[in-house]
């Protein structure tokens, strides 16, 4: 018996192995073969394992990048009584929307988009929701560029949780209304430019106008009065940021 450990000794401790997905991690300590160290060449993440898992290459790097390419799960759990938690379902929903494989949003508010790397290290990204004004509340949206107008990063600082009435209030569908400012299409039939903006989920009907800057001005005015009375109705629920961000929207011609 103690012949066989100290060849399976000299067999594996100090050597390099590699895991089916093509870790290669090294043995730092070979006990027998229930207790065996290793550390991953790429993290330096350690951790016991047992020597059917080493041939097999079946040992997993939580501090590995696994999930579409740039998200790493650490040693969180990501399921509770077998379902997904839900800060799971946020992180993996985001990395999806950028840029990280095959379920990429090509819409135009994602284009060019990214996520921070504390963002892309799971326990950090749980940890930050539980202390976020609105998560766990149904059906809220994670976002990224109401606190900062613009802004195309996914991180700490500039992410909040949102009602979907607040979220669809600042979409911008540039691809839809061509080279006209937002909240104005040229009207053929009438020979002018016409103003439309949302209200409550129905199109608002504005006016026509003899040039698209006074339309744009009609539509800017009845969106930032629209703004302000959604961000009243929400303000007892909504982070005291996303209020203070909403009643101080500017809509500007080139949106």
């Amino acid at each position: 018996m103690y012949y066989r450990q100290q060849q399976a000794k000299l067999k594996y401790e100090g050597n390099i192995f590699e895991t089916k997905d093509g870790k290669q991690f090294i043995i730092t300590e070979y006990v027998n073969k229930d207790e065996v160290y290793v550390k991953f060449l790429a993290t330096g993440f350690e951790t016991k394992t047992i020597a059917s898992y080493i041939r097999k290459g079946e040992i997993k790097d939580p501090m590995s990048p696994t999930v579409l390419g740039v998200g790493v799960t650490g040693l969180c759990n990501i399921r509770e009584n077998g379902n997904l938690i839900p800060e799971y379902v946020y992180w993996r929903s985001m990395l999806q929307r950028i840029c990280y494989g095959k379920y990429k949003d090509d819409r135009l508010s994602y284009k060019d988009c990214s996520v921070s790397d504390n963002f892309r290290y799971f326990p950090n990204f749980k940890e930050w929701c539980t202390k976020q004004v609105g998560f766990g509340n149904k059906g809220w949206h994670l976002d990224k560029d109401i606190l900062i107008k613009g802004n195309k990063e996914y991180s700490p600082e500039t992410c909040c949780f949102v009602p979907p009435e607040v979220n669809t209030l600042i979409l911008n569908r540039k691809a839809s209304r061509g080279d006209n400012p937002i909240g104005v299409h040229f009207n053929k039939t009438q020979n002018k430019y016409q103003a439309n903006c949302q209200v409550n989920g129905k199109l608002a009907f504005l006016g026509y106008y003899k040039t698209s800057e006074e339309a744009f001005n009609a539509y800017k005015k009845a969106k930032e009065a629209y703004i302000k009375e959604v961000a009243e109705e929400w303000r007892d629920s909504i982070d005291p940021r996303v209020y203070e961000s909403l009643m101080n929207w500017v809509i500007e011609i080139t949106d």
